[in-house]
């Protein structure tokens, strides 16, 4: 049955690997397997694709031969940038360390402050405690004082 044609069928790109070559269609019945091998044309489908194919049987069950896209959707961004509020450009902010501790983020192209970043709890456990201290030594030497 390899390479023979059962019949056109119509469905929905399921998912595709573009780094590795293959992806599967779901018909509303079964799921097909195909590789770019199948694919009719020069652009690679994105998963949420309509796409027609001719039905056949491969190796390791129903395939998809002759795959041509119908209807290709805008594929999901990986784009994690954010946008500048100084400059308006899309940018990765670039974090700011003092001492090994970040500070605050800024945009890589205007230099402005993205975000700043809260003081981390060994910091603020820190201060806490040399005001405890202080306050402490201050009541004592008034203690001592006022004697």
């Amino acid at each position: 049955m390899g390479g023979e044609y059962m019949e056109k069928k119509r469905g929905v790109v399921k998912i595709f690997f573009k780094d590795k070559g293959y992806g599967f269609i779901n018909s509303g019945e079964k799921d097909f397997y195909f590789d770019v091998k199948n694919i009719v044309g020069a652009n690679l489908p994105n998963n949420g694709a309509s796409v027609e194919f001719n039905e056949t049987e491969g190796k390791k069950g129903p395939a998809a031969a002759n795959v041509v896209i119908l209807q290709n959707i805008k594929a999901d961004s990986d784009d994690s940038r954010v946008i500048c509020e100084h400059c308006k450009k899309k940018m990765v902010p670039r974090i700011v360390l003092h001492q090994g501790e970040p500070q605050h983020s800024v945009c890589p192209f205007c230099g402005g402050v993205y975000k700043k970043f809260p003081w981390p709890l060994s910091k603020k456990v820190a201060l806490v405690a040399f005001i405890v201290v202080f306050l402490f030594l201050a009541s004592r030497f008034i203690a001592l004082i006022s004697r």
